[in-house]
């Protein structure tokens, strides 16, 4: 839109007047007022730019602060492959209920590249991922710390790969206090023995039409614990993988948001 404001006299049947101009200007103009609007934080929230230092990582995160504090948060892990920007719109929801949210890049993901950056398709290089639990823990000691939350809740949402990782960080960190796990696709029946004993709620959520692997981790869940909350969401299938369900349904991100706003309930 801006070439075509530029663009005088170039088309003889249409000359570009001052009138003309004008017009071009003031819709480009109101199409940059719309994306600016796009990229602002949500009312009621602050978003502040985190780097936590692991490990010899630096971790990036956004941390989104609802207005009124102390409130809950919820620490938002993405799939491999992924990155926070996937938890934008979530973290948004999230503080329309008066949560908080932090949303990271875990090692070798989205700016976290310090040291090296995750390639699952050429180089394949899974060995760089190995201590992401203490990413998680460290992210997680960031929360609690902070006085915008404290003496309230902290949930943890895991996202494929990032689910069996947040189990381990519990086991440096102690339990947070409410979980949800996407698509899951590495969750180890060590860490599905461990749902029951946390004594906090959880929350596993599958695409219908996951890799066939799925049934029997979904099975595991189901038969090892008496508390663990599962949804099977239908009509999607790998399209639909881990967090990027909350793209292609975007009722599910209601959904969790609601979830999270439940399990937190009785600290408010």
């Amino acid at each position: 839109m801006l070439a075509e404001a530029f663009r005088i006299g170039e088309d003889s049947e249409h000359p570009m007047t001052i009138e003309r101009l004008t017009q071009a200007l003031g819709a480009t103009l109101a199409a940059l007022l719309l994306i600016c609007a796009a990229f602002r934080p949500a009312q009621g929230e602050s978003v502040e730019r985190v780097t936590i230092e692991n490990d010899g990582w630096a971790l990036v995160g956004d941390l989104h602060v609802p207005d009124k504090t102390p409130a809950p948060a919820v620490l938002l892990l993405h799939k491999a492959g992924g990155s926070r920007a996937e938890y934008a719109s979530l973290a948004g929801k999230l503080i329309q209920r008066g949560i908080g949210a932090l949303a990271i890049d875990l090692r070798g993901h989205g700016q976290s590249t310090n040291i090296d950056t995750f390639d699952w398709q050429v180089r394949k290089n899974n060995e760089i991922l190995e201590g992401t639990d203490t990413d998680i823990a460290a992210a997680y000691k960031l929360l609690r710390a902070d006085a915008r939350f404290e003496g309230q809740p902290i949930g943890v949402l895991g996202a494929s790969y990032s689910g069996e990782y947040a189990v381990l960080a519990a086991d440096i960190t102690g339990f947070a206090d409410a979980y949800v796990m996407l698509s899951p696709g590495s969750f180890s029946t060590e860490s599905t023995e461990k749902i029951d004993p946390s004594g906090v709620p959880w929350l596993f959520i599958r695409a219908e039409d996951e890799r066939p692997f799925f049934d029997d981790i979904f099975a595991d869940i189901k038969r090892l614990s008496t508390t663990a909350e599962v949804r099977v969401i239908k009509g999607i299938g790998r399209e639909g993988h881990a967090s990027r369900m909350l793209a292609v349904r975007p009722d599910v991100e209601d959904d969790v948001a609601d979830w999270f706003a439940g399990a937190f309930s009785p600290w408010r």
